[in-house]
């Protein structure tokens, strides 16, 4: 089951942070998980390729030039998905008992609240793989033929071992499929990502490219990627297609978009 956790932290001082704190997230993630289940935090760092999780950026922190400076004055968010059956139990066990603190780069952090719900944050949220694949909307409804995503985290691909910051749709939907099928119950057609390289085109955008060094030194995991809205339109109205893409989308809300989501990138969703 798909779950994110929202957890609110405050900085027990004062601190400049580096301006990208993705890595840390993840380190924070994997050091909390292992409190719980050191097993399965050993497994999820040991895991190659695509990672069943994603870890957000510290959220409502301003980085300046000289980093991010935080204060003990207001609460941050820091988000954390999940997407196997075992990530599930751990972030809703969090959010019925968070744990008191967590360290981003060497700073102290207390955890104030911890929620799956979208009603406390919207965020936040679980949902099951049949209320994401939506059977029950293939033979009843007309699927949408335009999608606007909202990329709010920085965004990037990986394609024949280059970096490509932007949202072609076979790049968005590709990855979306490759994560579905690495963990959904019920694999969808390789035949989608075709259908979205072929029958997808990228209609209205606002796109702003951004450089991130995610090992806090620009020469050291430099990335260029972008976020912001884009809107794909279908020239090909075939309803089962559709509804795998509008399927996809739903996931892309627990699973993040591209490259390195365990490390903060690829936060996105779907706007209805």
């Amino acid at each position: 089951m798909p779950t994110a956790l929202v957890l609110t932290i405050r900085p027990r001082t004062p601190a400049m942070l580096p301006g990208y704190l993705g890595r840390a997230s993840h380190a924070a993630l994997l050091g909390a998980l292992g409190e719980r289940d050191a097993d399965l935090a050993r497994r999820l760092h040991d895991v190659e390729g695509l990672k069943p999780f994603t870890a957000s950026d510290l959220l409502g922190a301003t980085a300046g030039r000289d980093g991010r400076a935080v204060s003990p004055e207001r609460g941050y968010d820091l988000r954390w998905t999940g997407l196997t059956p075992e990530l599930d139990e751990q972030l809703r066990g969090w959010a019925a008992a968070a744990p008191a603190e967590i360290e981003l780069d060497g700073v102290r952090f207390g955890v104030e609240a911890a929620t799956v719900q979208p009603a406390d944050n919207a965020w936040a949220g679980t949902a099951e793989w049949s209320d994401l694949v939506a059977l029950e909307r293939v033979g009843r409804e007309e699927p949408p033929a335009r999608f606007t995503i909202h990329f709010v985290a920085p965004t990037t691909f990986r394609s024949n071992g280059r970096s490509v910051p932007l949202p072609l749709p076979e790049l968005v939907f590709g990855s979306l499929l490759e994560r579905w099928n690495a963990v959904a119950p019920l694999a969808l057609p390789q035949e989608v990502r075709r259908f979205a390289a072929e029958c997808l085109l990228i209609g209205r955008y606002q796109l702003q490219s951004t450089r991130l060094a995610l090992f806090g030194q620009e020469r050291a995991g430099a990335e260029t990627a972008f976020t912001g809205r884009c809107v794909f339109v279908a020239t090909n109205r075939d309803r089962y297609y559709l509804h795998c893409c509008a399927a996809l989308l739903r996931l892309a809300f627990f699973s993040g978009v591209g490259a390195k989501t365990g490390m903060g990138l690829g936060m996105a969703r779907w706007e209805q």
